[in-house]
């Protein structure tokens, strides 16, 4: 199957041919965390006669690092695109599912638009109207109201100040 590949995925195969690395030398270098752009770079011993080979030189990083000669499980970088998009696949999946038992639980609200569930003022009389008992209720008796037991509630309203000191 072809796989349309990500840009970054693109870069590395496209190093690897330039390069002459194979898939294990890519997946390596992959790790150490190389970037595909600079590894003309390193590339150059042809140039430089001290330096070694990139795939040398490459396999010797990772040994150094990992303390293994390859990766366990080499991936080509078109099997990791092909992994990415059934990971991707099986997430929509998953997604779709819980969406569908989410609007399956939520079909009493009202119309779906843009998976989001919209309540109409039909389908939820008692919720509107507490809502609109809570906006026309001071602050103190919302108070009183939801806790019985609370101070201000049993205070009462305050008292309406008459502009003479109290004693």
């Amino acid at each position: 199957m072809t796989v349309k590949l990500d840009p970054k995925l693109q870069e590395w195969v496209t190093a690897r041919k330039r390069h002459h690395l194979s898939h294990s030398q890519v997946q390596m270098a992959r790790e150490l965390g190389m970037s595909p752009k600079s590894l003309g770079s390193l590339d150059n011993h042809k140039q430089e006669a001290w330096k070694a080979p990139l795939p040398e030189f490459i396999e010797h990083l990772y040994e150094k690092r990992f303390g293994r000669r390859q990766p366990e499980k080499v991936f080509s970088i078109e099997q990791l695109a092909e992994q990415q998009l059934a990971k991707k696949a099986r997430k929509r999946a998953r997604k779709a599912e819980r969406l569908g038992v989410v609007r399956e639980q939520n079909a009493h609200l009202g119309e779906v638009r843009g998976g989001r569930a919209r309540r109409s003022m039909q389908a939820m009389p008692s919720i509107v109207e507490a809502d609109r008992r809570c906006h026309h209720v001071s602050g103190d008796a919302q108070m009183g109201r939801l806790f019985p037991d609370h101070a201000l509630a049993q205070a009462g309203p305050p008292e309406e100040d008459s502009g003479e000191p109290q004693p």
